[in-house]
This record gives C-alpha cells, structure tokens and sequence, in this order.
C-alpha cells in the first residue's frame, strides 16, 4: 500500500494522541495538539477517529453535531515523518513552478 493510505487509527483519551498506521508499515504517536484543532466550532471529538475503508487516504472524526470532519492522511503523515513532509515539499513546489509555467497571469504574479 502508499505511504499516505491509512491501515488502523486509534485514539487515547490518556494520552491525547492518536496512534496511527500507514500503509508502508510506518507506525508513529500524534498528538492532538499538533493537528490545532482543539478551537475548531463545532468542537471535534477526537475520540471518534476512523479512516474511510473506501477511500483510506482521508481519516474522519465527528464534530460535536455528528458531522464529519475529514482529515487528508498525507497531511497527518508529514507531520510524523519529515522525509515525506519533504517529499510533499518538493511535489508542491514542482506543481508550482509548473502552473507559473502554463498560466501567464500565474508568472505576473509570481514576479
């Protein structure tokens, strides 16, 4: 599986962190600080984390109204691991440089 496919998330209330597997076999800690969703309206209950089996690229939590939030899982796992965070880094400035390329307004702006 990809390295941004989601295999199991489980949250602990003890420790307020979400233990999570991606689909390489990386395993990391997150805390539920480090996502700065605590001031979310409506408040989110971290508790209730899954990932979506039809599409395991996105983890889901419900907010206080029994609404789903989504959460893209690449964005979760450049926060654990910083060699994909860079790899993220590298993609989105290619993907950047290429509308600049394509778009004359996007150059205009960008100089």
């Amino acid at each position: 599986m990809q390295p941004d496919t989601v295999l199991d998330i489980r949250y602990s209330s003890v420790e307020r962190a979400f233990w999570i597997e991606f689909g390489d076999g990386f395993r990391a800690t997150l805390s539920w600080s480090s996502l700065h969703l605590e001031d979310h309206t409506p408040h989110l209950l971290p508790e209730t984390v899954t990932f979506d089996r039809d599409d395991p690229q996105t983890v889901q939590l419900l907010d206080a109204q029994g609404d789903t939030f989504d959460i893209d899982a690449a964005s979760l796992r450049g926060l654990v691991d910083e060699a994909f965070a860079h790899g993220l880094s590298k993609l989105y400035d290619k993907y950047k440089d290429r509308r600049r390329d394509e778009n004359p307004t996007q150059r205009r702006k960008n100089s």
